[in-house]
């Protein structure tokens, strides 16, 4: 299942893209289904809890600051696949808590293709790194960011109060 937008406005590749995508799905007879945006968060959650694996191969050296699309993934259990930007690198480590391919390779598409046999091939390998990616993404909920904010702003305060000659 491929979801996603097509308007190039909203990330997506594009009318024509679209189209290369969905010839190239027919070629191969897999049953590919292009379901768009998903923007219902039920019926997004649903889509996440089916998926084996969610695949997140951006390209982007500049652009990507976070990736909150994998770690959505991971909050409903879902293994992620990436490519090896460094926004990625705080949350998944390949083969823990989700998977990383070669995006820098002279051949990403085959470094992609290649990793995503590979993990799909073992059921074993896929199931730990999506209970191990579950957990983490549990670093990075709402309370305990907001929490760690809370923290941080306290701290300055403290010390701001602690540098002011008035005490």
């Amino acid at each position: 299942m491929i979801v996603g937008p097509t308007e190039t406005r909203f990330g997506g590749g594009g009318a024509e893209y679209l189209s290369a995508l969905q010839r190239s799905a027919a070629e191969s007879g897999d049953g590919v289904v292009f379901a768009g945006s998903i923007f219902n968060p039920v019926e997004l959650e649903k889509a996440f809890r089916s998926a084996r694996l969610f695949v997140y191969p951006s390209l982007a050296e500049r652009g990507e600051s976070f990736g909150l699309a994998p770690l959505e993934a991971m909050t409903h259990g879902c293994a992620v696949l990436v490519s090896g930007l460094d926004c990625f690198g705080d949350f998944i480590r390949d083969r823990e808590t989700g998977f990383v391919f070669d995006h820098r390779s002279k051949n990403p598409s085959e470094s992609l293709r290649q990793k995503m046999e590979e993990v799909i091939s073992n059921e074993a390998l896929l199931a730990r790194a999506a209970e191990s990616g579950h957990h983490k993404s549990e670093e990075y909920s709402l309370p305990r960011v907001a929490d760690l904010f809370i923290a941080d702003f306290s701290s300055l305060i403290h010390n701001a109060d602690a540098q002011s000659p008035n005490r």
